[in-house]
This record gives C-alpha cells, sequence and structure tokens, in this order.
C-alpha cells in the first residue's frame, strides 16, 4: 500500500467514513501501518513517554471500529 493510500485510510478511519473496498482492503493486506505524529516545534519529534497510553483502532468484519487508548499496565480506555 503506497504512503498516499495509508493516509487517506487513516483519515478515513478516524473519521467513520471508511468504505467497504478500503476495510477489505487494509484486511487483506499483512502490512501494519503506523503513524507517528510530530508534536514539536521543529523538526525534532518529541520523545513518547513509556508511561503514557498508546493510541489504537480496531476495524472488524462487520464494519464496526473501535477507538482506544492502552496503558503500558494493560488497562484499557475507550473513546466514544
Amino acid at each position: 500500500m503506497k504512503r498516499t493510500q495509508k493516509i487517506h485510510l487513516l483519515t478515513a478511519l478516524v473519521t467513520g467514513t471508511a468504505t467497504s473496498k478500503q476495510l477489505a482492503d487494509l484486511r487483506q493486506s499483512q502490512e501494519p501501518i503506523y503513524l507517528t505524529l510530530n508534536l514539536g516545534t521543529d523538526n525534532n519529534p518529541m520523545e513518547q513517554d513509556p508511561n503514557e497510553p498508546t493510541y489504537h483502532i480496531d476495524i472488524y468484519s462487520d464494519g464496526t471500529v473501535n477507538c482506544y487508548d492502552l496503558y503500558p499496565d494493560g488497562q484499557i480506555e475507550y473513546r466514544i
């Protein structure tokens, strides 16, 4: 999957507008998609605190999407 396709797919997933074709393509692709945001004020990305949660998006075959924060201790906090 090309970079622009990944960006469009991630945008659709986050906004809840992913098409069935996009979901099917994602399921067939065994390649994980990683997204890194540079929240710094210059070209140096901010280091993530290992005690902070990571954001996850799970996509299911029925088209539902779960977004949640996963904490290092295994706690999950779902986002609505």
